[in-house]
């Protein structure tokens, strides 16, 4: 990550990504406030939600997909890594009484 600075409501960065000895190259165009790879290195999950599948050099936008808007959280990771358990709410953090929707997502 780099690049880190207030973006929006919290500190979020540049997420690059690097295979070996070459050179980092930028996943997103965004900037990003959370990561989580998945035990075997095939799934980069970032916020807004996005995964990108590093084998095949696709990332998927599943907040659009799914329709989950921001602010999202990974709150717990199955042993396996495979499930996520998400939540979001309408503040970024720090929020007081504000509701929170709970999500599960499934990775191949």
């Amino acid at each position: 990550m780099e690049d880190c600075g207030d973006r929006g409501d919290f500190t979020r960065c540049q997420l690059l990504f690097q295979r070996g000895r070459a050179a980092p190259v930028r996943i997103d165009v965004d900037y990003t406030g959370w990561v989580f790879v998945t035990p075997d290195a095939r799934y980069i999950v970032q916020e807004p939600l996005y995964v990108l599948n590093v084998q095949e050099w696709k990332q998927y936008a599943l907040s659009k997909a799914l329709q989950i808007p921001n602010y999202t959280d990974i709150e717990a990771i199955s042993r396996d890594g495979k499930r996520l358990f998400i939540s979001r709410s309408d503040c970024a953090m720090d929020c007081k009484d504000v509701r929170r929707e709970y999500y599960q997502l499934t990775l191949p």
